[in-house]
């Protein structure tokens, strides 16, 4: 009789045991590859570092601006910037490296402008509704857009910023000690373009068209001159009929705008100093992919044949809008070098291989899968960081590889953020979505004893949140409906158990 009811008891156990492990799995967090739709990212750093002498500024993760000591080896001071960002978006990261202007830091991150005291990083002064950050927009596009430019006039320095109101674009010009608005000049546009130098500012407007009640910024460009000292317009030019802006590029002591009139491109170069009209040109190509300058040439490049054939149109001109090349080229993978293609003087960098601006030859190839994250070159060597965490420097003209150096392990994410690779003062800072800045020396490849390291954030899932705290799990079915569930079955088969093992005794 006895063995009759331990049977059943010892099954009704290791029952218990079972359905327990299922329990503690329906209130523990799911693993990430559960919630596949929602983007996954790993903030740290949000701008590269900049440089005054011993020390470091730069912004990481939460809003917070840092002060970091070179030669005490450790931080100044670390403030949060007031008020917080209201935007982050972090496909847009890394944001530009924080701006050093006499005795205050500009940083410029979202759709925000912080003017900072250098001495304690105190947020002096902040205006809203600028271009949205990205170092990307400011270093790599023909057409750079960046959130503002310092007009440097010693005690009496000023910014220039592109600033968004409720119905209209403005130039605006302000105090860098306080903020305070010296001038300011409306804009036909939205802003597609943006240079000051030399005291001379230029701005690119797109204009817009209407769709029923609604406007969009897709119509023709103009190219407008500006008095730095007081905002009056020197000169505008006219704007092309039937016209969609594509791309601006300014070298050579031409500003080019590249458009879509009708079925086919167009090409204006205007005098910077004048504004006159130098050149245009008509071409028929593809949907247009982006536009490069170098120091007395321009790329542009085009999408060529049946999409599924994968192929670009490469186009080489000389500043005098005088053809250089054509020449088809097949669309880069995503895990080669360069798969967003860029120019570093002389050389056109993209799927994997080094193009000649003066012929269009290819100078040489990496057939190999590496995938970059973010690149910097001198005059003779090329860095790459790598998605492994390698960063491996090539030589500049024959793409032999120099060296490989292990510089960090990556999150193994499908988005990783705030990555960067900056070159400054011949070494090479690679920041890290951990919260990580590693200083390499260009020459030797010898690590800056010590790694920089700032709390960073946990995964993000939306713009603009702060808050550390996990994304949002969307499984379909809420936790605690799985653990009820898995109680009620539990306890049902208890009941069953006892019941079998009393029907037995």
């Amino acid at each position: 009789m006895f063995s009759r009811v331990i049977i059943p008891l010892c099954m009704f156990s290791r029952f218990i045991q079972i359905m327990s492990i299922f329990i503690i799995a329906g209130i523990s967090p799911l693993p990430a590859s559960a919630n596949n739709d929602a983007p996954d990212y790993a903030i740290g750093i949000l701008t590269p570092p900049s440089i005054d002498g011993d020390v470091l500024y730069f912004a990481g993760w939460g809003g917070k601006l840092y002060a970091f000591d070179e030669a005490k080896n450790q931080a100044r001071w670390e403030v949060s910037l007031n008020p917080l960002p209201s935007e982050l978006d972090p496909k847009l990261l890394p944001a530009p490296p924080p701006y050093l202007a006499g005795s205050y830091i500009l940083l410029h991150i979202g759709r925000q402008l912080w003017g900072i005291s250098k001495v304690d990083g105190r947020s002096v002064w902040c205006v809203d509704n600028l271009m949205p950050a990205s170092n990307y927009y400011v270093r790599r596009t023909g057409s750079p857009l960046p959130g503002f430019f310092v007009y440097d006039k010693g005690a009496a320095a000023s910014v220039f910023t592109a600033e968004q109101t409720e119905d209209a674009w403005f130039i605006r010009n302000r105090q860098i000690g306080n903020g305070d608005l010296n001038w300011e000049s409306a804009l036909p546009g939205k802003p597609g373009a943006f240079w000051f130098d030399n005291d001379i500012l230029w701005i690119v407007s797109v204009l817009p068209v209407r769709n029923g009640e609604s406007l969009s910024y897709t119509g023709p460009a103009v190219l407008k001159r500006f008095d730095p000292s007081t905002g009056e317009e020197i000169w505008t030019s006219t704007a092309a009929e039937f016209a969609s802006f594509c791309s601006a590029l300014r070298t050579d002591g031409r500003i080019f705008i590249v458009e879509k009139v009708r079925s086919e491109f167009q090409i204006r170069a205007f005098i910077e100093d004048s504004g006159e009209m130098k050149r245009s040109i008509s071409y028929e190509a593809g949907d247009f992919i982006e536009a490069f300058k170098s120091a007395d040439k321009i790329v542009l490049l085009h999408h060529y044949g049946e999409p599924d054939q994968n192929l670009l149109r490469l186009s080489i001109y000389f500043s005098t809008l005088n053809a250089i090349r054509f020449q088809t080229i097949r669309k880069s993978r995503d895990d080669s070098l360069f798969s967003r293609p860029a120019i570093d003087g002389n050389l056109f960098l993209y799927g994997g291989a080094a193009y000649e601006l003066y012929n269009g030859n290819p100078v040489w190839r990496k057939d190999e899968q590496m995938v970059m994250v973010d690149w910097a070159a001198d005059s003779e060597r090329i860095y790459t960081l790598l998605s492994n965490g390698d960063l491996i420097t090539f030589d500049r003209l024959t793409g032999v590889e120099i060296q490989r150096i292990p510089v960090a392990i990556l999150p193994p994410r499908e988005f990783i953020s705030s990555t960067s690779l900056d070159l400054i003062d011949e070494r090479v800072f690679v920041s890290t979505p951990l919260g990580e800045i590693f200083r390499i020396d260009t020459f030797t490849g010898t690590k800056h004893p010590g790694v920089i390291r700032v709390p960073s954030s946990m995964t993000v899932d939306k713009k603009g949140d702060f808050t550390p705290t996990l994304p949002e799990q969307k499984s379909g079915i809420p936790r605690f409906l799985i653990w009820l569930a898995l109680t009620i079955v539990v306890l049902g088969a208890s009941v069953l158990i006892l019941r079998l093992a009393r029907n037995k005794h």
